[in-house]
């Protein structure tokens, strides 16, 4: 498994950071060696892949959301996630 993906944005929950069609790259490995920290975006898998902006941190759980409240589905709506359910940090938009 590579330690980056590419990944593509759907959906209009992290305007203005990320817009639909955008690619970024996410790194896989980025928390083996540190811990995730408020602020940091990063891939989750529910499912399937989403992406998110970490807003709070409790032990082993982080709640995440997106930038465009009005249009993301997010913690406030599944509440807090599991640090399991990380995929990777986002690095840069290509």
């Amino acid at each position: 498994m590579l330690p980056l993906f590419k990944f593509k944005i759907e959906g209009n929950s992290m305007i203005p950071t990320f817009n639909p069609g955008d690619v970024i790259l996410v790194n896989r490995l980025s928390y083996l060696l540190s811990k995730p920290k408020i602020g940091d975006i990063v891939v989750l898998k529910r499912g399937r892949y989403i992406i998110k902006r970490i807003a709070k941190i409790k032990k082993k759980k982080l709640f995440v959301a997106g930038d465009n409240k009005r249009e993301s589905t997010d913690s406030r709506s599944f509440d807090w996630v599991d640090k399991k359910e990380l995929v990777g940090k986002v690095m840069l938009k290509i």
